[in-house]
């Protein structure tokens, strides 16, 4: 099983999330997917059923980026990740990926407890 992270796009916010996540997961493997590429990248062709994708929006329009890839990720166990103000303001969208955990950069720390415990 592998762990991937995809930001909507790429920004200073996201790459923070990543290291964050990587360094505190003991995950060294997580792979980096970049942002924007629409799962069209060299790095996509390592996805497998089943394997964890965690998924970053910062704000309305990388949640709609992010819904317009469904169809792509529906086989995936996906978590997402949100900048504060899109947690606050959309969480309605969010369900519409089927997520397994949803939380915001404030709440890292969760979701280090809950990949651990998806990747044991």
């Amino acid at each position: 099983m592998n762990v991937f992270f995809y930001p909507a796009i790429c920004s200073k916010e996201a790459k923070r999330c990543f290291q964050t996540l990587q360094s505190s997961t003991n995950l060294p493997s997580m792979i980096y997917l970049p942002g924007g590429c629409r799962l069209n990248s060299s790095q996509c062709l390592s996805l497998r059923s089943g394997d964890i994708m965690i998924l970053f929006a910062s704000d309305f329009n990388d949640i709609e980026e992010l819904i317009n890839l469904k169809e792509k990720i529906e086989d995936f166990r996906i978590v997402i990740v949100t900048g504060e103000e899109c947690r606050e303001n959309y969480p309605e969208k969010y369900y519409k990926l089927n997520p397994r955990f949803i939380t915001s950069t404030r709440e890292m720390d969760s979701l280090v407890t809950v990949l651990k415990n998806m990747t044991e």
